[in-house]
């Protein structure tokens, strides 16, 4: 379940319990947090258990039966649907698929690009839908053998870190 800070801004937490916020900063220990209604909430009852899950993925085929096209394991209360759509992506472009987009679907309704990024993965369990399209918008058909990726959520947040870093060694490189 997603929740906020004080300003309302959407919170995400990593892989090792600290809490960041959308600009990627740490959210202090003693700072408030609240859910959706704007009830405070105590920390503990916020992280996820770590746990690792395999979602299934699945895309429509022209005929509209779902095929399944790939399996991704997750942190279940940790990755979140940006993460997955990336990797689904990058794996079928590595697999000569020509894919230039990935709309997820949750209950057959497509779901913002805004929100792939306050969306967990987990979520979605057992199945995420998902329509590849090609740079011409058509649904492609995906004919490669189904994928398998892990998406280390501590991968995601060392290099969030670094880059972090860079940008900051960046801003002292300009004064």
């Amino acid at each position: 379940f997603p929740f906020y800070d004080a300003f309302g801004r959407n919170l995400r937490v990593r892989k090792d319990g600290k809490i960041i916020t959308p600009e990627g900063q740490l959210l202090g220990d003693n700072a408030d947090i609240f859910d959706i209604c704007g009830n405070k909430i105590q920390r503990s009852a916020t992280l996820g258990t770590g746990t690792r899950k395999k979602l299934e993925v699945q895309s429509y085929l022209s005929d509209g039966q779902p095929k399944i096209i790939g399996y991704i394991t997750i942190d279940q209360g940790y990755t979140t649907l940006l993460e997955v759509i990336q990797s689904i992506k990058k794996s079928l472009i590595e697999s000569n698929n020509k894919v230039s987009s990935i709309i997820a679907l949750f209950d057959g309704t497509p779901i913002p690009d805004s929100e792939r990024e306050t969306r967990i993965a987990s979520n979605f369990l057992p199945i995420l839908y998902v329509n590849c399209l090609n740079s011409q918008g058509k649904k492609v058909q995906i004919d490669t053998s189904p994928f398998r990726i892990e998406i280390s959520h501590q991968e995601i947040d060392d290099q969030m870190e670094l880059s972090k870093q860079e940008e900051f060694n960046k801003q002292l490189a300009l004064l």
